[in-house]
C-alpha cells in the first residue's frame, strides 16, 4: 500500500505543527527543525512488512533505501537485523539501493554480521503475545481510518516494546492460537463465522480487545442490530449505546456513546472495548494526485492520543503478566524469536547520536540464569546473567542480541 512506503526506519524529529518532514532519511539529524521549536517525535519502522511475510510462512532478508551517509546505513542494517528472519541476507546492492561508497561503509557490518551468523540465521518464529487483526472486509469498506487504526496500534506496540504480530483473514485461524490477546482496531466488519471462532478463542481462554466500532458490521458492511461480540458480555451491558442516523438511513449503534471502558470475563478469557480512539492531532487526509485512494501519511502513523488507557486495559487482559518484554527507550525497537529451542531478542538503537540503552529484558519463565550477548559492534560474546528473571543491558550502541539456550 500507499503508506508503507513511508515506514522506514528512522527517528524524525519536526517542529509543531509542521511534520511534513523527508521520509527517506534515517538520520534524524538530517530532519531537525530549527532550534528553539517544539519537537515531535515520530519512530519509523517497516518493521510490519517482516512481521506480515513470516505469516504467509517467508523468509526474507531487508533492503537499504538510498542511505548516503554510514550512520544511517548501519542504522538501516541494524533494524534490518532485527526484523528480518534471513538477517544475514543484507539485501539490493543496486544504485537505486546503495550510494557508490555504502559498501566500504559498512564492511565492517558485514565483517561482523559474517562472524556472527548463528544470530543472523536459522530464526524458526517469531514469538507475539499481542495480535492485530487487519480486517479485509474493513479496509475495503472505509480505506483510510481502519488502516490508521491498526498503524496506530502498532506503533504503540512496537514504542512499548511488547511482542505482537499483524494478522490478515487468512492468518485469523492459523496464527491467532500463538497469541494471548486479539486486538481488533476500528475493525467495524466482522463476519458472524469469524466472530464465532474469536468468541470460542475468548471461551478457551483467549483475550479480546475490540477498540470503537470493532465488529458492529457484518463482512457485508451491513449494520448489525447489536454488537457483533455481545454474547461475551453481560446482559445489558452495552445498552449505552445510542442508535443514531437520519430517518432516510439505517439507524446504527453508536459505541462512542459509551461513557466507560467495558470489562468482561467471559469462559476462561477476557474481554474488554474501548469506545473511542483518537489520534495524537488531526490526520492529513490530503490525496496523493499519483494515488488518488486517500492513504494514511506516514507523518499520522504515530501511537494514539489515549495510549496509557488502551495499555492499561492490555495490562488487565493479561491478568498483569506481560509475558516476555523489553523496557528501553521508545527508540531502541526489539523482536523476538525462536531458534530451535533456544530464545533469541533482537534489540536495534535508530538514533544516531545517543546510546539506545539501558535495556531490561523480562524473561519470566525462563529457566536458566545464563545469557549470551552479541552486540555490535563489540567482537567478543559476552556472557550475561538473569536475576529474578530479568536481564541488565547498560547500553545498546546499535545492535545487541541476546540468546537464552535450551528454552
Amino acid at each position: 500500500g500507499y503508506e508503507e512506503s513511508g515506514w522506514r526506519p528512522s527517528v524524525i524529529f519536526s517542529a509543531k505543527p509542521k511534520t511534513d518532514t523527508v521520509m527517506d532519511e534515517r538520520n534524524p539529524l538530517g530532519t531537525l527543525a530549527s532550534s528553539g521549536s517544539e519537537k515531535e517525535i515520530r519512530i519509523s519502522t517497516d518493521g510490519r512488512t517482516h512481521k506480515i511475510f513470516q505469516n504467509f510462512g517467508l523468509k526474507n532478508g531487508f533492503g537499504f533505501w538510498g542511505e548516503t551517509d554510514q550512520v544511517s546505513q548501519e542504522i538501516c542494517a541494524a533494524h534490518g537485523m532485527t526484523f528480518a528472519t534471513n538477517a544475514y541476507d543484507f539485501g539490493p546492492l543496486g544504485p537505486l539501493a546503495f550510494s557508490a561508497d555504502a559498501i566500504v561503509n559498512i564492511q565492517k557490518m558485514l565483517q561482523w554480521a559474517d562472524a556472527n551468523t548463528e544470530i543472523l540465521k536459522d530464526r524458526d518464529d517469531r514469538l507475539a503475545t499481542v495480535a492485530v487483526w487487519r480486517s479485509t472486509a474493513t479496509a475495503a469498506y472505509v480505506r483510510h481510518t481502519p488502516i490508521w487504526a491498526a498503524c496506530a496500534v502498532e506503533q504503540m506496540l512496537f514504542e512499548s516494546h511488547l511482542p505482537f504480530t499483524i494478522l490478515l483473514d487468512s492468518h485469523l485461524k492459523t496464527r491467532l492460537q500463538r497469541s494471548r490477546l486479539l486486538i481488533l482496531p476500528l475493525s467495524s466488519c466482522v463476519s458472524d463465522e469469524q466472530i464465532e471462532f474469536i468468541c470460542q478463542y475468548v471461551l478457551n481462554g483467549g483475550n479480546l480487545l475490540l477498540i470503537g466500532d470493532a465488529a458492529m458490521r457484518d463482512e457485508h458492511t451491513l449494520t448489525r442490530p447489536q454488537h457483533g461480540f455481545h454474547k461475551l458480555f453481560p446482559p445489558g451491558a452495552l445498552q449505552g449505546m445510542e442508535r443514531i442516523g437520519p430517518p432516510h438511513y439505517v439507524p446504527e449503534p453508536d459505541v462512542s456513546k459509551l461513557k466507560n471502558v467495558l470489562r468482561a470475563n467471559a469462559g476462561l478469557g477476557r474481554v474488554c472495548l474501548i469506545p473511542k480512539m483518537p489520534p495524537i492531532r488531526d490526520l492529513d487526509l490530503t490525496r496523493d494526485p499519483y494515488m488518488p485512494q486517500r492513504g494514511v501519511m506516514p507523518k499520522d502513523v504515530l501511537p494514539p492520543k489515549n495510549e496509557m488507557e488502551i495499555l492499561k486495559e492490555i495490562a488487565w487482559l493479561l491478568n498483569e503478566n506481560l509475558g516476555i518484554r523489553l523496557e528501553g527507550p521508545r527508540t531502541t525497537l526489539s523482536e523476538y524469536y525462536t531458534q530451535g529451542k533456544d530464545l533469541l531478542i533482537c534489540c536495534a538503537n535508530l538514533l544516531s547520536d545517543t546510546d539506545g540503552g539501558p535495556l531490561k529484558i523480562h524473561l519470566p519463565e525462563v529457566k536458566t540464569e545464563n545469557a549470551e550477548i552479541y552486540s555490535y559492534p563489540e567482537k567478543n560474546i559476552k556472557k550475561g546473567k538473569l536475576k529474578n528473571g530479568v536481564l541488565d543491558l547498560p547500553n545498546c550502541q546499535r545492535f545487541i542480541a541476546v540468546k537464552i539456550k535450551n528454552q
